[in-house]
């Protein structure tokens, strides 16, 4: 979340809050007291009046320290950044716990999000996007390709393992 927000920066809080499902009031007051001062030290927070209205708008951006923040965890790469947490791998294990149709069903609906993701990826290409932008959604995209060629082997496995079985035939 940094980085969006030193990308954009300055952000208005409620479209950060927006962004994470949070209301403004709630998006505040979520960091836990005692990272409240490494978030202020990260992060430059200030109200700024909005044209057209008597009302403010509140804003943050990044400090020094916050730019040098990401750029020490842009810098460095680990085990963990090459194959990080996945919900999806997660789920997969579970899968004894579905009938066939489930799973058939939970792979169809993962397919059609991933390509739907990967439209609004493409669509949003459509411009100059400058290179970092233009790298990451590359890597999106071809993560989202990889996943659909997953889930289409998952498939036809699970097809061929139930005709296998109809058959009597083991595996």
């Amino acid at each position: 979340m940094l980085v969006a927000i030193w990308q954009h920066q300055p952000v208005p809080v409620r479209d950060i809050a927006a962004a994470v499902d949070r209301t403004a009031a709630g998006f505040a007051t979520a960091f836990a007291p005692a990272l409240q001062d490494v978030v202020d030290s990260l992060l430059r927070h200030r109200l700024v009046e909005e044209k057209g209205t008597l009302g403010t708008q509140s804003q943050l951006a990044c400090t020094r320290r916050g730019v040098r923040a990401i750029h020490d965890w842009a810098r460095n790469m680990g085990e963990a950044d090459l194959l990080s947490a996945d919900s999806v791998r997660m789920k997969i294990l579970a899968f004894d716990l579905l009938c066939f149709e489930e799973r058939i069903g939970w792979i169809a609906h993962a397919e059609a999000a991933a390509y739907a993701r990967l439209e609004d990826i493409r669509l949003r290409q459509g411009g100059r996007v400058p290179k970092p932008q233009a790298y990451s959604a590359d890597l999106a995209r071809r993560i989202l390709e990889a996943r659909i060629e997953w889930l289409r082997s998952v498939k036809f496995d699970l097809v061929a393992d139930r005709t296998r079985r109809r058959r009597g035939i083991e595996r």
